[in-house]
């Protein structure tokens, strides 16, 4: 297992003329003193045992021997170093504790070994810099600006400093090193820059998992031990079992209890924050005495002596992987392109590593990764240079280009009414906009195979799919609608009176009825959250039946969540046609906001919620989330009305805790009544929000219904609902509900939000959102949207942006909001010849 954190100088040093906290905790802290390495310290000839005043000089960008600055000096805030954990499983620090002489001293030159492959591979691959320079330029508006271009810079790699440890601060064995890497590396050209940190977190993975193979390797070369299972990368030595590992964990409870006393989400980052929160000094207590207490807890759970000895010689050979049939599986649709229609080396690497049981070396993971990529199952894309080249598979690759071929196909005629008939019935709706007479004008006249139609949000989409179902109707085509998500698709069907349900539904009846009606017209709903994969089955049969395909959607809300990128490929390449006009949001200012919010100009959309007081900037985590549900317990008691307004929150914890302290607040004054159900570590009474979590045709329910307690029974088990889009009570019986398929319902993800209008939002977001999720949720309101902004230091994701330095959480918003979290299809990138 590989961690990667910043090691920012005045958290590290504040060195007070003496050695620092920090310092202390690698130089005092481990059993083992620290060593220079990388190739980068081998260049400035620094050999042997690392000194207190030499990592001073490390932290501060300076030569740790001779004091000599490299290169500029590091900005005050800035990253002075990284810390590169690479740690054991539990089940080998166990060994080594339990181990006899031999067999320790086996375990710590494996994991040695696996440290020094491991750095490797990431200094191969994320030891690169950036150089840049800088133009003035003039804008059409005649406004000077400055332009920067940056481009990679090849290096010598890390000066670094690698310290050993064998103990947790809770005293249990965990055999770990850190490798502290200074943010100063010489490029190519001699010059001395700061790292580009990006990398390090883009091969993070992949680092860790040939870390994991290697230790695998070795250890079943050197002991004989057999493996578990891998998982993510890790396995477990046979012989141990969970509860055992886990009893030498204490380290891992405190973390988790602390966090959760916290209230804060189960994510890397807050896991990284109860690391430092909870850190103590290092007891350093000796081994001889900690290992006397390891192997009296180790004998009360069966960890004796002899069984340690039945762990070792059990099989000293390394499987050979079957190439084909490993590259088989790579390039199958379960396999790399399964969530992305593109990949890059490292992931290669990281999936071939975690496919070799009994583990592998750093030259035959990378040698195996070549020989795939290289294979004719992939194809190689003309984006990118070294390892930021991309690469999908051939299938994946074919599938897409099928329907792109048949969107390009303007030749064939499918459905189309007739022209006249289509004016007729745009002159009895006066109340459409003209961007969606223009759409219906387009959709039902064109005639061509696949039509796709662009809306924002509460742009109006349905209204169109309305007229374009009436014309079918009069023209005696046969129309059916769907959507990925079966709620979704009964919306359009009561939006629309086209009868429709999920996708998975209708492309399962088309394969098992026959097809689809002869010349039938088919509309996807949130056409751009459909995977590729999907809608070029469903693409298949609307084929087969000399059918028409429409694609209704926005590329710029949330994306899909299998390999994707097909919805925005056809947008660019076919005469898509566009609603401009947000008719959803009350004021003017809104929908300029969120226009410019979708459309990148998210400082000015930020400015914009700033000024009309609708952005709030936390302190901490628990007040951000605090003054949201107080907003939105105030909205709720003034209007009495549950309905209207919903929290919303990215990841699921957040949820969690926004469900809580909402459902706290309606506790306390009365709104929630009678009888109390527990089900699914959740309490239920009459008047609480609930969401419905799996779809059930026999309960009348579908994933992601909204509705109202009504009725609870505790001798039932019985939980009776009203849904918002339907006033017939739904009784949902115990099974439902202790199965997990319900919760409560004040707060919902980005996702479980989209296609839902209320009147008013409460949307807090982190340093992890991106522009499409940050624009569904700022439009789910009519009357008002308000954002809630996570401090940096207590934020979940926050990753890409620690190697800027940035802590303001206003500029982090603004940072991270201008990433784009869409997946492109392989067919953007091109082949390469």
């Amino acid at each position: 297992m590989l961690s990667l954190a910043k090691a920012a100088k005045d958290y590290y040093l504040q060195k007070l003329g003496e050695v620092s906290p920090r310092e202390d905790y690698y130089l005092q802290g481990g059993t083992a003193a620290g060593r220079w390495v990388g190739s980068g310290a081998a260049e400035l000839e620094l050999r042997g045992t690392v000194s207190a005043k030499g990592l001073v000089r490390l932290f501060d960008g300076e030569h740790p021997v001779t004091g000599k600055r490299l290169g500029r000096r590091l900005r005050k805030d800035g990253v002075a170093a990284w810390d590169v954990t690479f740690s054991a499983d539990k089940s080998v620090s166990l060994l080594w504790a339990l181990g006899d002489e031999h067999t320790r001293k086996e375990v710590v030159e494996a994991f040695e070994e696996a440290t020094s492959q491991a750095l490797g591979y990431l200094e191969g691959v994320a030891s690169a810099t950036r150089g840049a320079t800088k133009t003035m330029v003039v804008d059409e508006e005649g406004i000077r600006k400055c332009r920067v271009k940056t481009w990679p810079i090849p290096t010598s790699g890390y000066v670094a400093a690698a310290f050993s440890e064998y103990t947790s601060r809770a005293d249990d064995p965990q055999v770990h090193t850190h490798v502290v890497i200074a943010n100063k590396v010489r490029g190519e050209d001699g010059v001395w820059r700061t790292l580009d940190g990006r990398l390090l977190y883009r091969h993070q993975l992949a680092a860790g998992y040939v870390h994991e193979a290697v230790l695998r390797k070795e250890l079943t070369e050197r002991l004989g031990v057999a493996w578990q299972p891998v998982r993510n990368g890790m396995a477990d030595i046979e012989g141990f079992t969970r509860p055992q590992i886990e009893a030498f964990s204490r380290r891992r409870e405190q973390l988790e209890a602390w966090r959760e006393e916290q209230d804060l989400p189960d994510t890397p980052a807050a896991r990284q924050i109860a690391v430092v929160a909870t850190r103590e000094v290092k007891r350093d207590h000796p081994l001889e005495e900690l290992e006397v207490e390891w192997r009296q807890r180790a004998a009360e759970i069966g960890l004796t002596p002899e069984r340690i000895d039945r762990i070792l010689d059990r099989g000293r050979l390394i499987t050979t992987p079957d190439r084909s049939r490993l590259f088989a599986r790579l390039a199958s649709p379960e396999g790399l392109t399964a969530k992305k229609a593109t990949f890059g080396r490292s992931e290669a690497v990281r999936e071939i590593a975690a496919s070799l049981p009994e583990g592998g070396d750093r030259d035959q993971i990378e040698a195996l990764a070549d020989q795939f990529l290289a294979d004719d199952k992939v194809v190689s894309l003309s984006s990118g240079a070294g390892s930021d080249l991309k690469y999908t598979t051939a299938e994946l690759m074919a599938t897409e280009q099928r329907v792109i071929d048949r969107a390009e196909d303007r030749t064939s005629v499918t459905w189309r009414a007739p022209r006249r008939l289509a004016e007729g019935v745009l002159r009895r709706r006066p109340h459409l906009t003209e961007d969606q007479r223009e759409m219906v004008r387009r959709l039902a006249t064109s005639g061509a195979g696949i039509d796709v139609g662009v809306g924002p949000a509460g742009s109006g989409k349905t209204s169109v799919m309305a007229v374009v179902a009436h014309l079918a109707t009069l023209t005696g085509t046969p129309i059916v609608g769907t959507a990925l998500a079966a709620r979704t698709a009964v919306g359009l069907q009561e939006a629309t009176r086209i009868a429709s349900s999920s996708l998975a539904a209708l492309n399962h009846r088309a394969t098992t009825e026959g097809g689809l009606p002869d010349g039938v017209v088919v509309v996807v709903d949130e056409a751009s959250m459909v995977g590729t994969r999907q809608l070029a089955t469903l693409s298949d049969h609307v084929n087969k039946a000399g059918g028409k395909l429409i694609l209704i959607g926005d590329p710029h809300q949330l994306p899909e969540i299998e390999a994707g990128g097909l919805f925005h490929t056809l947008v660019d390449r076919l005469p898509a046609v566009e609603l401009h006009q947000n008719i959803r949001q009350d004021q003017p200012w809104d929908r300029t906001a969120l226009d410019e919010l979708r459309n990148g100009s998210v400082a000015d959309a930020v400015a914009s919620y700033r000024k009309h007081r609708r952005l709030v900037i936390g302190r901490t985590r628990d007040e951000t989330l605090v003054r949201a549900v107080d907003d939105w317990h105030q909205h709720v008691t003034t209007t009495g009305d549950l309905t209207g307004s919903l929290l919303l929150a990215r990841d699921n914890e957040t949820v969690k805790q926004l469900n809580v302290f909402a459902r706290g607040h309606l506790a306390d004054s009365g709104h929630l009544t009678g009888s109390t159900l527990e089900a699914g570590g959740r309490e239920y009474q009459r008047g609480d929000r609930v969401i419905c979590l799996e779809n059930d045709p026999r309960l009348g329910v579908l994933n992601g219904d909204l509705a109202t307690a009504i009725h609870v029974d505790p001798k039932k088990g019985t939980l009776t609902i009203q849904l918002d889009r339907d006033p017939e009570p739904r009784s949902l019986p115990g099974q439902y509900l202790d199965n997990g398929h319900i919760d409560h319902g004040y707060a919902l993800t980005g996702h479980k939000a989209q296609g839902i209008t209320v009147d008013r939002t409460f949307a807090v977001i982190g340093g992890g959102a991106t522009r499409e999720w940050a624009y569904v949720v700022m439009s789910r309101g009519r009357e008002s949207n308000h954002a809630y902004l996570l401090s940096l230091d207590t934020d979940e994701q926050c990753a890409h942006l620690s190697h800027q330095g940035r802590d303001d959480p206003l500029e982090v918003a603004i940072s991270s909001l201008q990433r784009q979290e869409r997946r492109g299809a392989a067919a953007e990138l091109g082949i390469g010849l």
